[in-house]
C-alpha cells in the first residue's frame, strides 16, 4: 500500500503542475497560487522519494525496480543509493531536485513583484510536467510485480557499488537541474518584456549556484573514473562526460556575462541567449545519457520509447524558447544600447570563445550519432580530435583574459616571461625534464595564477585560481605519468620513478555480496617504508561480473596507483602500475573554483527593486 501512495503522491506532482500552467494561461499570473503550489510539488515529490528509499531498505522485491537493482545483501547505505543508480529512480531524483530548486525559488521569491515571480515559477511547472510524464507512464519506479515476485533482488550494478555513488549523483543533478533556474529567469524576462541591471543581479547568484555544483559534479566524476574504472585516467572525452561539460562551458560564459550586466546593463540580451543555451545543453545531456544512443559505463536507459519521448520534450522545450527569444529579445527594454566599453568587449570575446569550445565539443559527440543514422555505419571521435581543437581554443581564452587584467602590453609580456621562468624551473626541478605540453599548460597555470591577485573581488581570485591549479594538473600528469603492465608473483618487486612496489602476498576475500583476492604490496622510497596497498579484484555473486578495486597511495604531488588484474596461473598475476604526478590538483583547483563560487553566492542576497518589473 506504502508503494501505491509514493506513486499517487507522483500523480498528484502533476496534477499540481498542469493546474499552475492552466491558471497561468487562463490570465491568472497576478494571482498568487503558483507559490502554494510549488510548494505542494516539493512536498509530494519528497514523499514519493521516501517512500521508495523505505522500499528499498525493506527489501520490497514486489516493486520490480526495486528487485532489478537491490538485493538482500547488498549494504544498507548502497540500498539507498541505489535508488538512483539506474534510469527510473535516476529520474525521480531530477525530478526532487527540479522542486527542490522551484521550492527556494517559492521561498526567495516573497520580495519579488508578484507577476514576475509566477512567470519564474510557472516555468519549472512546464518543466517538470514533462519530467513527471515520463516518470509515470515510461519510466515508473512504483510499479508492482505480482506475478513473479523474485525471492532476491537482482543487485546494483558492481560499478556502482562506491562511495563515489553515494555523492556524485546528487551532486552533478544540483548543477544540471540548477540550469532551469537562469533558464526560468530568462523567460520571464523575455514574457515580461523588459531586463536591466537587476535581473542580472538577481540571476547571478542562482547561477554562480548550478555552476558550483556543476563543478564539483564533473570533478566528483572525474576522482570517481579515476579510482573505480582501474584505467588510471580522469577523463575520456566520454559522451556522457562531455554532455556535463557543455553545459558547464555556456555556465561559465554565463557568469562573467553576468558579471558585467549587474555593472553597467550591457550584454544583456546575450545574457538570456546564454541562459537558453546552458538549459538546452542540460537538456541535451539527459537525452544522451537515457536514450541509448550512446554507449557508456555512464548511460542508464537502452529505451527507443524513452529517446524519442525525451528528444521531443527538448524539441517543444527548447524550440519554444528559442522562438521567444527571437520574437521579443531584440524588443526588450534595455537600460544601455551604447557601445560596448573594454570590458564588456573583453568578455565578449571571452564569451565567444567558450560558445566555440561547446560546439566543437558538441560537434565531436554528436557527429558519430548522425554519421551512423546518415551512413548506418558506425564511427568514433575520440581524445586526438578533442585535444586538438579544444587546447588551442584555451590558449586563446588565456590571452583573451592576461589582456583584459592588464593595463599595458610591458605588464602583460612581464607576466608572460616571469610565469615562464617559473615553468621551467619547476619542471626541470621536479622531473630534470621538459615536455613542450606541460610548459604551455604550467606557464598559462602559473600566469593566471599571478593575475588573480589583481581583484580585490575575493571570489573571482578563488574561482580563477582554482582554474589555475587545475590546468598545472591537467598538463603536467599526462605529460610525465608513468604506467608498467606487469605479470608479478609473490615476491617480485619493480620500480617506478623514485618508488619501490613489492608484491607482499595475496589472499582470499569474503564480502557481503562478493568473493575475492587481496593483494599486499609494500611501498618504499629510498628503502623507507611509505605505506602497503591492498588492490583486490572482486567477484560479485549475483550478477557474477569481476571488478578490480584499487589501492592508492596519494599525495599532493603524486600518486601511486596499482590495480590487481586478471590471475595468470596460480602463482602470477596482472599487475598495473602508475606513478602520477600532480593528479590531485586537478580536482583541488575544481574544489577551489567551487569554492570561490560559492563566496560569490553568499555575497548576494535574493532581492530584487519592486519598480522594476511592476
Amino acid at each position: 500500500m506504502l508503494v501505491e501512495i509514493g506513486h499517487f503522491c507522483v500523480i498528484i506532482a502533476l496534477c499540481m503542475a498542469l493546474l499552475q500552467v492552466c491558471a497561468y494561461s487562463s490570465k491568472l499570473s497576478n494571482v498568487n497560487i503558483m507559490r502554494p503550489m510549488s510548494l505542494g510539488q516539493s512536498f509530494f515529490i519528497c514523499l514519493a522519494f521516501c517512500i521508495l528509499i523505505i522500499a528499498f531498505l525493506r527489501d520490497d522485491f514486489t516493486v520490480a525496480y526495486v528487485a532489478r537493482n537491490s538485493n538482500s545483501t547488498l549494504p544498507f547505505y548502497y540500498k539507498f543509493t541505489a535508488l538512483w543508480g539506474a534510469h527510473e529512480g535516476s529520474l525521480l531524483l531530477w525530478t526532487l531536485i527540479l522542486s527542490l530548486w522551484s521550492l527556494a525559488i517559492a521561498i526567495c521569491s516573497r520580495t519579488w513583484p508578484l507577476k514576475f515571480a509566477n512567470h519564474v515559477l510557472v516555468v519549472f511547472s512546464a518543466v517538470n510536467i514533462g519530467f513527471l510524464s515520463i516518470l509515470l507512464y515510461l519510466s515508473n519506479p512504483f510499479l508492482r510485480t505480482f506475478a513473479n515476485i523474485p525471492l532476491d533482488g537482482n543487485d546494483l550494478n558492481p560499478l556502482l557499488q562506491d562511495f563515489g555513488m553515494i555523492i556524485h549523483p546528487p551532486i552533478l543533478y544540483m548543477g544540471y537541474v540548477g540550469c532551469t533556474v537562469p533558464f526560468a529567469f530568462a523567460i520571464a524576462a523575455l514574457l515580461n518584456g523588459k531586463v536591466d541591471q537587476t535581473w542580472a543581479r538577481i540571476v547571478q547568484p542562482w547561477a554562480l549556484a548550478a555552476w558550483m555544483f556543476l563543478t564539483l559534479g564533473i570533478a566528483l566524476g572525474s576522482w570517481w573514473a579515476y579510482y573505480e574504472l582501474g584505467w588510471g585516467g580522469w577523463w575520456f572525452w566520454d559522451p556522457v562526460e562531455n554532455a556535463s561539460f557543455m553545459p558547464w562551458l555556456t555556465a561559465t560564459a554565463l557568469v562573467h556575462c553576468l558579471a558585467v550586466a549587474k555593472r553597467n546593463g550591457q550584454l544583456l540580451r546575450l545574457a538570456i541567449f546564454l541562459c537558453i543555451v546552458t538549459f538546452a545543453l542540460s537538456l541535451l545531456g539527459t537525452f544522451l545519457v537515457r536514450s541509448g544512443s550512446i554507449i557508456s559505463v555512464h548511460a542508464f536507459a537502452k529505451d527507443p520509447k524513452r529517446g524519442m519521448y525525451i528528444l521531443l520534450f527538448l524539441s517543444i522545450v527548447i524550440g519554444s524558447a528559442f522562438a521567444l527569444y527571437v520574437l521579443r529579445a531584440w524588443r526588450l527594454q534595455v537600460p544601455s544600447e551604447a557601445e560596448l566599453n573594454k570590458t564588456s568587449k573583453l568578455i565578449l570575446f571571452n564569451n565567444v570563445v567558450l560558445l566555440v569550445a561547446g560546439c566543437s565539443v558538441l560537434l565531436g559527440t554528436m557527429y558519430p550519432l548522425l554519421h551512423e543514422w546518415l551512413y548506418d555505419a558506425t564511427i568514433s571521435v575520440g581524445y586526438p580530435y578533442f585535444n586538438k581543437v579544444f587546447a588551442p581554443l584555451m590558449c586563446l581564452l588565456f590571452v583573451i583574459m592576461i589582456y583584459g587584467l592588464t593595463e599595458s602590453k610591458r605588464k602583460l609580456m612581464l607576466t608572460l616571461v616571469v610565469a615562464a621562468l617559473l615553468a621551467l624551473a619547476v619542471l626541470y626541478t621536479a622531473f630534470a625534464a621538459i615536455k613542450l605540453t606541460a610548459f604551455i599548460g604550467l606557464m598559462l597555470a602559473i600566469a593566471i595564477f599571478i593575475i588573480s591577485f589583481n581583484t580585490r573581488n575575493v571570489a573571482m581570485s578563488l574561482a580563477h585560481i582554482g582554474l589555475a591549479v587545475t590546468i598545472a594538473g591537467v598538463s603536467i600528469t599526462p605529460a610525465y605519468e608513468i604506467e608498467r603492465d606487469l605479470r608479478m608473483q609473490v615476491g617480485d618487486q619493480i620500480q617506478i620513478a623514485n618508488y619501490a612496489v613489492a608484491f607482499k602476498n595475496i589472499s582470499a576475500l569474503d564480502g557481503p555480496n562478493y568473493i575475492g583476492f587481496k593483494g599486499d604490496f609494500a611501498i618504499s622510497k629510498h628503502n623507507k617504508p611509505l605505506a602497503t596497498l591492498y588492490p583486490e579484484k572482486r567477484i560479485y555473486l549475483i550478477q557474477e561480473t569481476a571488478m578490480s578495486e584499487t589501492a592508492i597511495l596519494p599525495g599532493l604531488l603524486q600518486d601511486i596507483y596499482i590495480a590487481l588484474g586478471q590471475q595468470i596461473d596460480q602463482n602470477t598475476w596482472s599487475v598495473r602500475v602508475y606513478y602520477k604526478p600532480f593528479v590531485r590538483w586537478i580536482w583541488l583547483g575544481a574544489i577551489i573554483m567551487a569554492l570561490g563560487a560559492g563566496c560569490g553566492v553568499l555575497r548576494r542576497k535574493c532581492v530584487t527593486d519592486n519598480k522594476t518589473y511592476a
